[in-house]
């Protein structure tokens, strides 16, 4: 006869499988889950005032513009530097040639009174400068998709929020850069001349062909030469770059005087490739 502890014990049933991992859908109510019959014409905006909607539509665009920053920034605290130099070795000289080329012609322009067209090229340059020597790098070293250097290029260019104006310098102070205290050799503080004046005057003159004062174009190109000098060569500094000795981004003057040239390639002709289909 087994003894009392033999017979306490339970049967164990053979190996059972482990439950399946549980999917967003698990949790949607069914049919049965569901008292009387839906009803499908219920719209819960239909008795909102228009206010109430346009409450609604901002707190929902506010959301989403908080949720992209915020992944953002934590993709950018865990950057790569070596991805981001790879991308500026091989499309650095690149877009470097279409900035320079913007600022000669800005210059021009200036030195012939067409301060409208100057301040626009001295515009597009800091654009270029900014999307694809600063945030296109440092998104790529995220191992973000192009789409999100897309959307943080918007709004720090478009600067429609105080956040979206502080994004940049934020971003830049990782760098050990504090891009607000960045200013000409006249004294006109560069990122705020940028975001309180250079975009809306632009965008004035391209939309509505509103006159440029002489003096503010001649400070949209000064800040732009001072953006390219000091706060695009402070990240190439940190990166390892040796622009000041070797003037190109594919060429890195190594401790030892020898210097690494590295296989170029133009950003913007890859861009306009025409994509195959399936990818």
């Amino acid at each position: 006869m087994p003894d009392d502890a033999t017979a306490q014990q339970q049967p164990v049933e053979p190996d059972e499988p482990e439950p399946p991992e549980l999917e967003p859908y698990d949790f949607e109510p069914d049919d049965s889950d569901l008292e009387g019959e839906p009803d499908s014409d219920y719209d819960p905006a239909e008795h909102m005032s228009q206010e109430e909607l346009d409450d609604l539509a901002r707190e929902a665009q506010e959301a989403e513009r908080d949720y992209e920053a915020d992944l953002i920034r934590q993709a950018l605290r865990t950057i790569s530097k070596d991805a981001a130099k790879g991308y500026l070795t091989k499309y650095g000289d690149a877009v470097d040639t279409r900035i320079q080329t913007c600022l000669g012609q800005a210059k021009r322009l200036m030195a012939t009174n067409h301060p409208g067209p100057a301040l626009t090229l001295a515009a597009s340059a800091l654009e270029i400068m900014i999307r694809f020597l600063l945030l296109r790098p440092l998104v790529q070293g995220a191992f973000l998709s192009d789409k999100w250097a897309a959307i943080l290029a918007a709004r720090v260019t478009g600067g429609r929020t105080a956040e979206d104006r502080e994004m940049l310098p934020a971003i830049l102070r990782e760098w050990g850069l504090d891009l607000n205290k960045v200013r000409t050799a006249s004294g006109v503080f560069v990122w705020p001349f940028i975001v309180d004046r250079l975009w809306s005057l632009r965008n004035g003159f391209v939309h509505r062909f509103d006159p440029v004062a002489t003096d503010a174009a001649a400070q949209a190109v000064e800040c732009a030469e001072m953006f390219r000098a000091t706060v695009v060569g402070t990240v190439a500094k940190r990166l390892g770059f040796t622009l000041d000795e070797t003037q190109r981004w594919s060429a890195i003057k190594k401790p030892n005087g020898t210097v690494d040239v590295f296989e170029v390639a133009d950003l913007f002709v890859d861009i306009a490739k025409p994509k195959k289909q399936g990818q």
